[in-house]
């Protein structure tokens, strides 16, 4: 009786080894899942687009060299519509339906907060290339498992205000609309104004897309300010302010966001945004050889002002999933203490914040239609 105890003990043990070893065989040779929330329709596309083929640069670059660990990395793409139902929607198949491990984006994120809340309760990290964090803090979200590679809203407002204070000007007006992005950017720089020694003569608060600034522009120049600062959901919206403020011949100085950069606003604003002021980071990174891998790939230039964070985004999720595992907690961990040669920056980590780090600035300005430092 005891020896068919102990053959069946042993019997048991061997099933359940081998069940073990096949479970762990499966799981190495199938694919680690990650999902993009990227705004394809809508006033956000063309940076989800540029967004989407940095993803898919990255990818494919690990893909080539064998994966994560020997397993292939499968991008679950879902469209956020640009709108928070849709970003909200797009995140909830993503991680019920796809089951991702992790997620990138959505773009846009501190617009279509909705999104980041859900994978926050569900512990799934997210690293965006389009989000000011700051804007889901103050409307007491948690960050714990986000993280974003866009430019951090509080130095890049301090380097401006700094310029702005070398430069002379005194005083200032502030236009901005009620979309989260619009609104922090421009609180941010108001609450760092006194610093620079800068007074805030008017805060302008607009509605989105409010298209027709001639009516403000018009009491903007009675207040005769010397600069005026602009700060909206779109970087077409902050163009078109800009064209009309040309028109009316606003003689005050403009400065605005570093969303600015987009090389497709040229085409239609170029004279309307000359002499326009922003601060940029200092690109000290690799930025050439993105762009040469992104050019051979698509045949165009890198798409939309965050292509180059979204591929710094794909490239830093995919190394802490290959180092720590899985897992929300250790992915956030693993994402807490990494650090790479970026893009844009030289080093791309992140701070306590989930913020890049260790960012300096350039003063940039558009001149004869072309993003030139000053």
């Amino acid at each position: 009786m005891k020896k068919e105890l102990v053959f069946g003990g042993i019997l048991i043990l061997l099933v359940l080894g081998l069940g073990v070893l096949f479970s762990q065989n499966h799981q190495n040779s199938g694919v680690i899942k990650i999902g993009a929330a990227v705004g394809l329709s809508g006033d956000c596309a063309e940076w989800g687009e540029g967004e989407l083929k940095s993803y898919k640069l990255a990818i494919d670059e690990i893909n080539a060299r064998g994966g994560i660990s020997g397993r292939a990395v499968d991008l679950q793409t879902e469209d956020t519509q640009c709108d928070p139902d849709g970003t909200f929607n797009a995140v909830q198949k993503l991680i019920s339906i796809d089951k991702v491990e992790a997620i990138l984006g959505p773009t846009w994120g501190d617009s279509f907060q909705a999104g980041f809340e859900l994978s926050s309760k569900q512990g799934v990290v997210a690293v965006a290339p389009s989000a000011v964090l700051k804007a889901l803090v103050d409307n007491q979200l948690s960050v714990e498992h986000i993280f974003s590679t866009w430019f951090p809203v509080e130095s890049e407002m301090s380097a401006l205000g700094a310029y702005m204070h070398q430069v002379g000007v005194k005083n200032i007006v502030l236009v901005h609309d009620n979309d989260p992005y619009g609104a922090i950017v421009a609180e941010t720089f108001a609450q760092q104004s006194s610093a620079h020694g800068l007074e805030v003569l008017k805060d302008y608060r607009l509605p989105i897309d409010y298209g027709d600034y001639k009516t403000t522009i018009a009491t903007i120049k009675s207040l005769k300010p010397d600069a005026v600062f602009v700060s909206f959901k779109t970087p077409a919206a902050q163009a078109t302010f800009m064209k009309q403020a040309h028109e009316l011949r606003l003689t005050a100085r403009l400065f605005t966001s570093s969303q600015i950069e987009d090389a497709s606003l040229l085409q239609n604003f170029a004279s309307g945004m000359e002499g326009a002021v922003y601060a940029y980071p200092d690109v000290s990174g690799n930025y050439d050889g993105f762009k040469a891998k992104y050019v051979a790939k698509y045949q165009t230039e890198p798409q939309g002002p965050s292509a180059s964070n979204a591929y710094d985004a794909a490239q830093i999720l995919i190394f802490a999933l290959g180092e720590k595992g899985l897992t929300g907690t250790d992915l956030t961990k693993a994402l807490e203490t990494t650090s790479l040669p970026g893009t844009v920056t030289k080093t791309l980590s992140f701070d306590q914040t989930h913020q890049l780090s260790n960012l300096t600035y350039q003063i940039k300005t558009i001149h004869d239609g072309q993003f030139v430092v000053e």
